[in-house]
C-alpha cells in the first residue's frame, strides 16, 4: 500500500495531520477503567463492535485515551467493520495516579494489565491488534520483546513513529527551531503532569525543579529518572530505547516510519528487521502525519487494510 502525499514537507505533514484528526467525531462508547496489579486505574474508553478483530492503541508523550490519532483510527477501524476498539490512558496520563508512578518509555509492564483485559473481551475467534504511537510505539514494541503472556490471541502489532533510539531523539530536536518548538509543547505537558504527582509527594518530587525543566533531558533527570529506579537519564535512555527489543519480538510487527520524520533522526531508525518484523518507510509523512492525496489519513488506512490481512 504506497504512500502518495499531499504535501512533502514533514512539518505540514506533522501539524496538518494533527489537525485533520483533530476534527474527527468522539466514538460512541464507554469510559472503563482497568485495574493495575497495584491497585490503580487506567483510565480507558472501550467501544465494543462486532467482528473479527480487537484494536488496542496506546498513544504518545502528550496523549491520552482522548488522543486524536487513537479516536481517527478507532472510528476508521468501527467504518471498516474490524471489531471492537480500546483506547488507553497510561499512568499519569488523564489523572493523577494514586501512586508514585508517570508512564514513560519504558512502562511496558502496564501493557500487562492491558492485554489481560482486552483478552478477557474477546469473542469466539477475535484477535487482538496492537497499535502503538510515538513513545506508544517504543512501550510496544519493549512489551512484545518481554511479556510472559500467552500472545497467541495477538494478530499483530503496528509501531508508528517510534522514537527508536530515545537519547538520539532528544538531541535531535534540540538541534532545529522547529525542533524544540514542538519539545516546547510535549516538555509543557510533561510537566503538567510532573506537578500534579509533586503536589502529592512532595517528599519524591519537587515541584520547582520541575517547572524549570525546558528539555526532555531535564524532565527526565527532575522526574523519570529518580522515580523510576533509574540511576540517572542515561540508564533511563539506554535500558528503554526500544531498538534492542526488536530481534525479541513475540508477535509478528509492523514497524512505520517516514524517512523524514522531524523527530526521529534517520540514522536511528534499526536497520536489520527480524523474522516477523517488516519496515514500512515512506520517504515523507512527518510524524504521526501521513496526510495523503485529497486530504486522506493515509496512517489510519493503512494500518486497518494491514489488520485486514491477519483476519
Amino acid at each position: 500500500m504506497i504512500f502518495d502525499p499531499l504535501i512533502r514537507n514533514p512539518h505540514v505533514q506533522t501539524l496538518l495531520g494533527s489537525a485533520l484528526r483533530a476534527l474527527q467525531r468522539p466514538l460512541r462508547g464507554r469510559f472503563s477503567p482497568i485495574n493495575t496489579p497495584d491497585g490503580d486505574e487506567l483510565p480507558a474508553f472501550w467501544s465494543g463492535r462486532p467482528g473479527p478483530l480487537l484494536l488496542v492503541v496506546v498513544h504518545g508523550v502528550g496523549g491520552n485515551h482522548e488522543a486524536r490519532e487513537g479516536v481517527s483510527l478507532g472510528r476508521h477501524w468501527v467504518w471498516s467493520n474490524l471489531g471492537s476498539v480500546l483506547l488507553i490512558s497510561l499512568r499519569g496520563a488523564y489523572r493523577t495516579p494514586l501512586h508514585p508512578l508517570l508512564y514513560h518509555a519504558g512502562c511496558s509492564d502496564e501493557l500487562d494489565a492491558i492485554y489481560s483485559w482486552a483478552h478477557n473481551q474477546v469473542v469466539g475467534n477475535q484477535r487482538i491488534v496492537l497499535v502503538g504511537y510515538s513513545l506508544g510505539a517504543n512501550i510496544v514494541v519493549k512489551w512484545l520483546a518481554e511479556t510472559r503472556h500467552c500472545l497467541s490471541r495477538l494478530a499483530g502489532a503496528v509501531s508508528v513513529s517510534n522514537p527508536w533510539d530515545l537519547r538520539a531523539c532528544c538531541e535531535h530536536l534540540e538541534q532545529s527551531w522547529m525542533g524544540r518548538c514542538y519539545r516546547t509543547v510535549m516538555v509543557r505537558t510533561l510537566k503538567q503532569r510532573g506537578s500534579g504527582l509533586a503536589r502529592k509527594y512532595p517528599n519524591l518530587l519537587c515541584a520547582d525543579q520541575i517547572a524549570r525543566s525546558r528539555t526532555f533531558r531535564d524532565y527526565d533527570s527532575t522526574v523519570t529518572a529518580p522515580l523510576h529506579g533509574f540511576a540517572d537519564v542515561e540508564d533511563y535512555y539506554r535500558r528503554c530505547s526500544s531498538a534492542q527489543f526488536l530481534a525479541g519480538a513475540q508477535a509478528e510487527l509492523i514497524c512505520l516510519d517516514a524517512l523524514d520524520d522531524p523527530f526521529v533522526p534517520r540514522d536511528s531508525l534499526p536497520h536489520r528487521a527480524p523474522p516477523g518484523v517488516t519496515f514500512v518507510r515512506p520517504p515523507h509523512g512527518g510524524h504521526l502525519g501521513f496526510v495523503g492525496q485529497r486530504g486522506q489519513l493515509w496512517m489510519e488506512h493503512f494500518i486497518c487494510w494491514q489488520a485486514g490481512n491477519w483476519i
